[in-house]
């Protein structure tokens, strides 16, 4: 490891590290992901439709986290010292179902332990082969030195994605598979669409050292907090305020939570009013299979499900 390279360009990428587990971990995940969507009744692919990452404490996350870990422990104590602990590991996985590249962001805007602390390091492994046709991580080299910058609110109608002026500034991290990616809560970064018809399978361990080394200042924050404006602070408040709303308009008895709206909803069509139906009632779909998949640690990622929800179902006349 280069320090002088990490303080400079805040990342460094050691290649092959995990070769000889990644194929492995990859097969292990792939035949997780197959049980996951078998124990709530879907095929892998509905499955894949609103699901495309998973958080710890998971089986399949929490295998991985023993497989991989003694070989980075050595790597981020180098950087942050000897005394260090694991904050947080995810399984994140792109694929032809949902072909969304993500948006520039710095994890510490978002990634947090909590209000006032985040994390101190990354470390991203490629457990397939990576490259801009299937989701590759862009960087801009050299942008973690500002601090943290901005907390954008990717769920409103006016978000533009600061990725999409980046241009020849960013740096593409094609990857071989057991590559590690080791980087800065504070560099800025994106990832490529997955257009290829080659899926992206990565695994995230976020590190913190103990002591925190990290200093977290003010930053500017862009998430409304007007309630009656989709965001990322009210989406779930707003969705469940329409189903009422139409549940009640049709004298329908109201269910206590929110997955039960969507079960009324969905089960008596009452979305046929909309006027994008099938639109909306794809995404109270998808929406409803990503809450059952919380039971093993399923979540999103800039699917765009939300975003979907927000156009098709709550924010329609």
């Amino acid at each position: 490891m280069d320090k002088q390279f990490y303080s400079e360009n805040g990342y460094f990428l050691l290649n092959d590290i995990l070769a000889d587990k990644a194929k492995i971990l990859c097969d292990e995940v792939h035949t997780a992901i197959r049980h996951m969507a078998k124990s709530i009744d879907l095929n892998t692919s509905t499955y894949l439709e609103s699901v495309c990452r998973w958080d710890g404490p998971s089986a399949i996350v929490d295998h991985l986290t023993s497989n991989v870990i003694e070989r980075l422990e050595p790597i981020v104590s180098e950087v942050l010292g000897s005394n260090i602990e694991v904050v947080r590991a995810s399984i994140i996985y792109k694929s032809g179902e949902i072909n969304k590249a993500t948006h520039g962001h710095q994890d510490s805007g978002y990634w947090r332990i909590n209000q006032s602390e985040t994390y101190d390091l990354s470390t991203w492994i490629a457990l397939n082969d990576i490259d801009s046709s299937n989701g590759a991580l862009r960087i801009l080299s050299g942008s973690h030195k500002h601090g943290a910058e901005i907390q954008s609110d990717f769920l409103a109608k006016d978000f533009v994605d600061l990725a999409i002026s980046w241009g020849e500034s960013s740096h593409t991290l094609d990857m071989r598979s057991g590559s590690v990616a080791v980087f800065s809560p504070d560099l800025w970064h994106a990832s490529h669409s997955c257009d290829s018809g080659k899926t992206r399978m990565a695994f995230v361990i976020r590190w913190k050292a103990i002591p925190s080394q990290y200093v977290l200042k003010d930053i500017t924050d862009t998430v409304d907090t007007d309630p009656d404006r989709f965001g990322m602070m009210n989406s779930a408040k707003l969705l469940e305020r329409r189903l009422k709303h139409i549940l009640g308009t049709e004298r329908f008895s109201l269910p206590n939570t929110l997955d039960q709206l969507i079960s009324v909803v969905l089960e008596h069509n009452l979305t046929s009013s909309f006027p994008e139906p099938k639109k909306a009632n794809k995404a109270l779909r998808r929406l409803q299979i990503l809450r059952l998949a919380k039971i093993h640690g399923g979540n999103d990622l800039g699917n765009g499900i939300w975003e979907d929800i927000r156009d098709y179902v709550v924010e329609v006349d």
